[in-house]
Formats: C-alpha cells, structure tokens, sequence
C-alpha cells in the first residue's frame, strides 16, 4: 500500500476545529509539532488513494488562514503496519464476533448479558456508540484509484524542463538510435528509446488538459516540440553524411503505417498516463520503449537528410500516429480517473476543454487514417 504523510500547518487558534476534522474524516494523527506560538503542525497518515479527499477538505476550511500549508509526502514504510480504517473496523467486528461465540457456550443467564455487550460493542441493531461516525458508501467513493491530483501535477510540471540534462539526453539518444537504426541493430534502438525524455511531455499535456491549465500546457509544449525539433534536426545532419539505405530492416519497418502501429501508441499513451497517476514512475522504461516515439523520428531526419523524401513522409506519419495516440489516450485515461480541478467553476471549464482537445485529437485521428488509406497516391502527390 502507497501511504503519504500529510503536514498540515495552521494557526494554533484552530487546532479545536482540525481536531473536528480528524474525527470527520476518521484519520489517523501523529503527535503534533508546534512553530512557535501561532502556528502548530498537524500530520495524519494517510492511503495514497485517500490524500486528494481529505487534503481538499482541509484546504477548505482553512485556506484563507495565514501560514497555512499542506505539505505531503510519500512514506516508506511504518511500524507497526498502518490499516486503513475499513480494515480495522473489520477485524474489531471479527474478534467481537469471536468473543460473542465463546461467550455463548456459558451459563443462559451470561450468555445473554454478553451477548448484549457484543452487540453493542460491534454496532449491530443501529445501537453502536452514537458519537462515532460510520463511514457510507458516499464516503469510500471519495477514495480516488491513484495519487492526489497536486502530486500528480507536481511530478510532471517538475519533468517538463528544457534544461541541459533535457538536451543532452536527445542528443544521445539519437545518437544511439541512429547508430542502431543504420547498423540495423535492434538493441541500441532499444537502447536509444529508453534514453529519450520525449513521452512525459506528452502525459504533461494530457494533464493540463484535463486540469486546463495553460501553466503546464505550455510547458510541455515548449518542452516536446524543442525535443522534437532538436532530435529531427540532429538526425537530418547525420543522414547527410552516413548512407542511410531504406531497405534496412530496422528503418524499412518504420516507414510503413498499419493499424497495429495506431494501436500500440494509443495502448502506450494509456499505460503512461496510468504509471503516472498511480506513482508508479519506474515501470515507465517500458511505456517509453512501447510508445516508440523516437525511431520513427530519426528515421524520418535520416531520410530526409538522404534525400528519400518519400519515406520520410511515411516514417513521419508513423511520427504522426504515435503522437496522436499517446495524447489522445492519456487524457482519457485522466478523465476516467476523475482528475479535474478543485475549484467547481475551474472543474467546468476544464471538462470543457479536455472534450474539445479529445475532440481534436480524434479528428486528426480519422484524417490520419484517411491518409494512410488513400495510399501511396496521396503521399505522392506531395
């Protein structure tokens, strides 16, 4: 289980009203942390699934107050095992139940004083202790099925960077991936597809789709097309001085579009978008080599440096295909997840715009496919 520890600062007046929440959202709390004489940090643990919920809730509250902060932060492990409270409810009912059957095999006159303390002590027959809240199904539905929106959105604005460990890392994956697609080595190719940083931009901006934030938008706009640009120019330099034969197996495969290519950069774009929503960022070396962003790329600068313009059109359209997948599929993928924005109006305005770009995206979709089914006749045209 992901677990998150959550530091909350607030003004030392409140802390009656934080203690009110706690109970609310039935939370496990840490012993608190004074700053100083106004301010008091308070830290619950909390479920991965459950962070987005009850920080919101707080966030409420007590936003408007200063110096207040929520700070969150994944946590290893604790001792002893942290249980969320459904499974603690559920093994106080199981060792009531227990105790209830061994009771039965006293005296009648025990059997039923104790077996009306085990009913109250479970809370059957609606007479459970009156103060303590029970959780309804409305309540489990707040759990969310990956990490807080605000970790999510702080993973990948802080991914979305041109920096120089950004550009050195095209310029060697290219490099290698050239080197692998003219020795027509598949290893390197692969190599080169998990080197290149070219697929979160891309979950980036199926992010600040569904959170319409232009913020981010931007980034991972500036931050993919400057890869791309950097990567395409690269390797247009490269195919004027190497022989770059399309009849390589490794650079023929790449020049060719078929609806298997379509649906791998869909399955791909999905899997990524999950990866990241679920904090699962070390299974992405996988997604990056699936989604294949870069062979075909280089392929298409290999070509067009060569002179072979007719191929790179095609390479660039397996490109094309590619991109449109992953986009497509991720923003998907994060309004399944329900990742919207905190604010109602925000919410609004940002299902807006991830139907449009949806709506986008699946339009250049079918202008792909008629593309690619008029044929050799279109591409010649051009």
């Amino acid at each position: 289980m992901a677990l998150r520890l959550v530091e909350i600062i607030v003004p030392t007046s409140l802390t009656k009203r934080v203690e009110e929440l706690i109970q609310e959202e039935e939370v496990e709390e840490q012993p608190r942390i004074p700053l100083g004489e106004d301010l008091v940090m308070v830290r619950i643990i909390l479920d991965a699934e459950e962070t987005e919920a009850v920080t919101m809730r707080f966030n409420e509250v007590f936003s408007t107050f200063k110096g207040f902060r929520i700070n969150i932060l994944q946590l290893g492990a604790t001792i002893p095992e942290y249980k969320p409270k459904e499974e603690k409810e559920k093994e106080e009912k199981e060792k009531a139940e227990a105790m209830k059957k061994s009771k039965e095999s006293a005296t009648s006159n025990a059997n039923a004083i104790e077996a009306t303390d085990a009913s109250i002590t479970t809370g059957e027959e609606g007479k459970a202790v009156p103060e303590k809240k029970q959780r309804t199904a409305n309540d489990k539905q707040k759990k969310k099925r990956r990490i807080s929106r605000d970790e999510l959105y702080s993973d990948l604005s802080d991914s979305v960077k041109v920096n120089v460990n950004y550009v050195v890392l095209v310029v060697l994956s290219v490099i290698v991936a050239a080197v692998g697609l003219v020795e027509n080595n598949i290893a390197v190719i692969i190599g080169a597809m998990v080197i290149a940083p070219l697929l979160t931009p891309n979950v980036a901006l199926s992010l600040s789709t569904t959170l319409a934030n232009q913020n981010l938008a931007r980034k991972a706009l500036i931050t993919l097309v400057s890869g791309l640009l950097l990567a395409l120019a690269l390797s247009f330099v490269f195919g004027l001085f190497l022989h770059v034969d399309p009849a390589i197996n490794e650079i023929a495969l790449r020049t060719k579009v078929g609806m298997g290519d379509i649906i791998i950069g869909f399955a791909a774009g999905a899997a990524a978008a999950l990866f990241f929503a679920i904090g699962a960022g070390t299974a992405l070396v996988g997604v990056t080599v699936a989604a294949a962003l870069l062979p075909p790329l280089v392929v298409t600068g290999l070509l067009l440096g060569e002179g072979e313009f007719y191929y790179a059109s095609q390479s660039l359209l397996l490109l094309i295909s590619n991109l449109i997948g992953i986009n497509l599929a991720g923003t998907i993928v994060f309004i399944s997840l329900g990742v919207w924005p905190s604010e109602w109006r925000d919410e609004v305005k940002a299902k807006r715009s991830a139907l449009t770009a949806v709506g986008i995206w699946i339009i250049l979709f079918f202008i792909l496919m008629l593309i690619l089914l008029a044929g050799e006749h279109i591409l010649k045209l051009v």
